[in-house]
């Protein structure tokens, strides 16, 4: 089940060891003046799409701080739609309960629809996984993905 601690902003600690088998979270990221931060995706330790941009400030704040200033690709292998080949991630939900822990690469300037992890309410989540990003090869549709989020 979903709970606030996941939220990229959220003050909870959980050590990143593992994360193709769940989550992690380091608050007060700030502390580390970091200059630069990046989004990535991957499915069994591949990377599906990587994006970096400037630190935004408002990261241990509200799900805004998701948002890349400045986004510029450093790999993207998103190839299921045409709309989402280039296109960087962000925060994005049909409920705002869900922001700060759901991305999108469709729309991403539009933070109150799509996603590539999930839609519904923070209570009944349903699964999106890979709707805007998977290979016409492969049958990712609705597989685990994890997306991550580094400072430095």
């Amino acid at each position: 089940p979903l709970t606030t601690d996941m939220y990229y902003f959220s003050d909870y600690f959980k050590q990143c060891s593992d994360l193709e088998s769940g989550w992690c979270n380091i608050p007060k990221k700030r502390r580390f003046k970091p200059t630069e931060m990046l989004i990535a995706a991957y499915h069994n330790k591949v990377v599906w799409f990587a994006y970096k941009g400037w630190f935004n400030w408002n990261i241990d704040n509200d799900w805004t701080g998701g948002i890349l200033i400045e986004p510029k690709k450093i790999v993207d292998t998103c190839t299921s739609n045409d709309w989402s080949q280039g296109i960087e991630p962000a925060p994005s939900s049909d409920d705002r309960s869900l922001l700060g822990i759901n991305f999108d690469k469709h729309s991403p300037r539009d933070y109150f629809t799509n996603c590539v992890a999930y839609h519904g309410t923070f209570n009944s989540p349903i699964d999106c996984r890979w709707h805007d990003c998977h290979s016409r090869s492969s049958n990712l549709r609705n597989q685990q993905m994890t997306v991550a989020i580094y400072v430095r």
